[in-house]
């Protein structure tokens, strides 16, 4: 129990002393030296191909998809899923429209249904890097024909239906979505070089001259270090300050050796004194 008042009497089980004792297995000391090797980039040179996709989907609006981040992660995981090798984070959205005014499907008109229903087109965006795919990029069209007639068998077997019930359910999104399948349609890809190699740091080997001396310093002729002029130039300031000292004393000397005899009174006075006496 601590006390009432303050005490000058320590506590009954004073703290104790921190110990200066280094800990059983102290952290290793950082090291200032340098990584063995840098991590060197395996693609130096990216060739990005990128490629749209339109779709109606039926069940939702503009303002009500873009205010629910789950259903349009739900589009995308299926999306991607419909083409070899795509992660999710190589699809993007690219557009939102709203078309209220459409009619709805094949899927609805058979039922007799004439009426119309909220309903979104989205544009889809694909973007690969060819290099990480082993490929250049002269196999961009081979590539893009490939993933369009992938995606678009997955649209119109009905996978990518069924895979986005899943997602929007897995994800918490309440929507049901219903792509209208004759609406899809893939467009063209376009390569784009998104990355080079960066610039070596290591200086050429035979550095140019320069042609004329015009503007060209003492200090960076060959042969001819910084340290040598400013010898030579300490050298010519102390030769200068010599001969200067030199000529001053010669001046000083010439002058104290004309002396002016001025007859003294006190001594004639005092000749004079003497005689007299």
């Amino acid at each position: 129990q601590p006390t009432v008042k303050p005490t000058v009497q320590p506590t009954v089980k004073p703290t104790l002393r921190p110990s200066s004792q280094p800990t059983v297995k102290p952290t290793v000391r950082p090291t200032a030296q340098p990584t063995v090797q840098p991590s060197i980039d395996p693609f130096p040179v990216k060739t990005e191909i990128s490629f749209q996709c339109n779709m109606d989907l039926v069940g939702t609006d503009k303002n009500t998809f873009i205010n629910d981040a789950a259903a349009q992660q739900a589009v995308i995981d299926s999306f991607a899923a419909g083409m070899n090798g795509t992660s999710e984070d190589q699809v993007f959205i690219a557009n939102i429209t709203d078309t209220s005014g459409r009619r709805l499907s094949h899927l609805y008109l058979r039922s007799g249904l004439q009426t119309t229903a909220g309903g979104i087109a989205i544009t889809l965006e694909v973007r690969r890097i060819l290099e990480k795919l082993g490929l250049t990029s002269s196999d961009g069209a081979a590539l893009h024909a490939s993933m369009a007639a992938q995606v678009t068998t997955a649209v119109a077997s009905g996978d990518f239906t069924t895979r986005l019930a899943s997602r929007l359910t897995a994800l918490g999104s309440p929507m049901t979505l219903t792509p209208q399948t004759e609406t899809f349609n893939v467009g063209d890809y376009t390569l784009r070089v998104v990355e080079t190699p960066a610039p070596s740091l290591q200086p050429v080997e035979s550095p140019q001259q320069p042609t004329s001396n015009a503007g060209f310093s003492a200090a960076s002729r060959p042969g001819l270090s910084v340290g040598a002029v400013f010898g030579i130039t300490v050298a010519v300031l102390l030769v200068a300050l010599f001969i200067l000292m030199c000529f001053y004393y010669k001046h000083r000397r010439k002058t104290n050796a004309t002396v002016h005899v001025v007859a003294n009174p006190f001594v004639e006075m005092e000749e004079q004194f003497t005689l007299v006496y």
